[in-house]
């Protein structure tokens, strides 16, 4: 099969090193384009239960989540572009985006928007009980993607 638009699918697990490097394969095999896409984890801020809360304390934690968003937001920024980087030097043309909310609903969205050909993606390898309690992305995407889908299996 010769797949020209690779959806990536990748966090920051370990998982996600094999998952790229399945992907770039794929990539050069077939002279495709990668989009890696990572879906953002945003930590809800705490909320407060307290009667009476001084505004100044409120005003504080909310800069420091703020601030903290930023920093998380740079990070996940860096290590993209740095996958980005690598897929250039392989010869791989690239490009990566993210976004916030329901990984495997994102997913699948991101890959009929894109058009893509084929979805490479990760598995926890959680157990048939545990997916059926839970849920799981790999089975969403499964079911529900646009294009066929890669499944890297977890350990």
């Amino acid at each position: 099969m010769n797949y020209q638009k690779i959806l990536v699918a990748i966090d920051q697990s370990a998982q996600s090193k094999t998952v790229f490097e399945t992907a770039l394969e794929l990539g050069r095999k077939s002279s495709g384009q990668l989009m890696i896409f990572h879906r953002l984890s945003l930590d809800e801020p705490e909320s407060y239960t307290y009667t009476s809360v001084q505004v100044e304390k409120i005003v504080h934690h909310y800069k420091f989540v703020q601030e903290k968003l930023e920093q998380d937001l740079e990070k996940v920024r860096l290590w993209l572009t740095g996958l980005e980087n690598r897929a250039l030097e392989a010869g791989i043309k690239a490009e990566w985006d993210w976004k916030e909310g329901n990984a495997g609903r994102l997913i699948c969205q991101v890959a009929k928007n894109w058009n893509a050909d084929i979805i490479v993606m990760g598995r926890r390898g959680k157990t048939a009980v545990m997916e059926t309690l839970l849920g799981s992305v790999s089975y969403h995407v499964v079911h529900h993607a646009p294009c066929g889908v890669l499944i890297v299996q977890g350990k």
